[in-house]
């Protein structure tokens, strides 16, 4: 067992990174004996995620030297930017998760401009908190202070990335209450 990885490969079964990037992640496909045969019915699925006797798992991964797996993110979730670099959301949605007032959080990239130009994204966040665990771990009692504690939070973070993994837009609201 390695902490942070799903572990490696169980006997039998072929795993390969394909298309890896310079930072060494790529899209895990498996082959083997215990693959499922296919999508119930629907054919033209099948054939999307079974390419050359591959099953394509759509999970973004990585390897170490010894073979351990690190899952990085799902390849539809991709963020890329104008300048080519990838961001995966589910490593941003984990950090800014282990905030102790944030319940829930989604990370996705917007236009830099509201007037259009589609290929240059900046990472922003949704993120929800609870009312009662801001107050007691922050101090935040107005939706300002809750708004600055927030800010802080992500730019200490940020201050933890390289440049092009920072979270520029945030979008914060509380638990509804039912």
């Amino acid at each position: 067992v390695r902490v942070g990885t799903i572990g490696y490969s169980m006997p039998g079964v072929t795993l390969m990174v394909e298309n890896p990037n310079e930072e060494g992640i790529g899209e895990l496909v498996a082959q083997g004996p215990n693959m499922m045969l296919g999508y119930y019915e629907n054919e033209e699925a099948t054939a999307e995620i079974f390419r050359g006797g591959w099953l394509h798992t759509g999970d973004l991964v990585s390897l170490d030297k010894d073979g351990y797996i690190t899952i990085r993110g799902r390849a539809k979730n991709v963020i890329v930017l104008k300048n080519g670099k990838n961001i995966y959301p589910e490593e941003l949605e984990q950090i800014v998760g282990e905030l102790p007032y944030v319940t829930e959080c989604m990370v996705f990239g917007e236009p830099r401009r509201k007037d259009g130009d589609h290929k240059d994204l900046v990472v922003c966040i949704k993120l929800i908190y609870d009312a009662e665990r801001i107050r007691e771990t922050r101090g935040a009692q107005t939706a300002e202070e809750i708004e600055a504690a927030a800010a802080a939070d992500i730019e200490a973070i940020n201050g933890a990335l390289p440049n092009y993994k920072h979270i520029y837009r945030r979008y914060v609201s509380d638990v509804p209450r039912s």
